[in-house]
């Protein structure tokens, strides 16, 4: 984690300074939970010390079942773009799976960045803040999921990898494309729903955080949802300052009826 406030606290991406304590922490933890330990690293604190090789050897040696590395240091932030070279050197070497992380937020994306890592899996962060159907998108693409045909729009699920898949909006299942063969699947799955799909979902979302939250406190945490969700549709601007001036359930509902 490269926020301020954490590194202060000299936890998160502060641990890639001090490789005597993640090797501390890893041991003493591995050998103590039933689940597997995974960890998640950036390349170093910055461009001169890009330490992921190391921390890899040392996760592996002390028990480690999985390493995610993110692309960039933790000097870096979020700026710039991810570097996979390290992670790809590094997955040359590796005794257990490495998860490749950083600016993967297409099913094009996540295939590109698999096959010049070689790494076992990637996984998506930013990305699905506003567009959770993301991990839809790429899961069914890079495992070729089961082609429809136009008729079957109105079934509400269909099978990927021999796993059924419920798809809540199979209407706006028409937005990816009409129905292609596997021999465009990148494409088929790299879609991008529609407003009012995206409306709809803006609302469950906020139901969904209203079991955790007041009415009232779900509402606010949603604020930051509702850009991310409507980023990027046209003449969103003349409501976008409406975002983070919502206070309930029904202001979102009405703010969706300006949309």
């Amino acid at each position: 984690c490269p926020v301020p406030k954490v590194l202060k606290a000299k936890s998160g991406g502060f641990l890639l300074t001090d490789k005597k304590r993640i090797e501390k922490i890893i041991s003493r933890i591995a050998p103590k939970i039933k689940k597997p330990l995974t960890i998640k690293i950036r390349l170093g604190w910055d461009a001169g010390s890009t330490n992921a090789p190391e921390i890899v050897e040392i996760a592996q040696s002390c028990g480690a079942a999985a390493v995610t590395i993110h692309g960039r240091t933790v000097k870096q932030g979020f700026g710039g773009e991810a570097d996979y070279e390290i992670i790809k050197n590094i997955k040359k070497t590796a005794s257990i799976p490495i998860i490749v992380s950083g600016d993967i937020d297409t099913p094009l994306k996540a295939k590109q960045v698999l096959e010049y890592t070689g790494c076992d899996a990637v996984m998506i962060g930013r990305a699905a803040r506003g567009k959770p159907w993301v991990f839809f998108n790429i899961a069914c693409s890079l495992n070729n999921a089961t082609g429809f045909a136009p008729g079957d729009l109105k079934q509400t699920s269909f099978n990927c990898t021999g796993s059924k898949i419920n798809y809540s909006s199979i209407d706006d299942a028409g937005k990816m494309g009409q129905l292609i063969d596997n021999n465009d699947i990148l494409s088929m799955f790299n879609f991008e729903p529609s407003r009012e799909f995206k409306k709809k979902f803006a609302l469950l979302y906020l139901k969904f955080l209203s079991e955790f939250e007041t009415e009232q406190g779900a509402a606010m945490q949603f604020r930051k949802y509702l850009a991310w969700i409507f980023k990027g549709v046209p003449n969103i601007s003349r409501v976008k300052k409406e975002f983070f001036m919502v206070k309930d359930y029904d202001d979102v509902k009405n703010l969706m009826e300006k949309i």
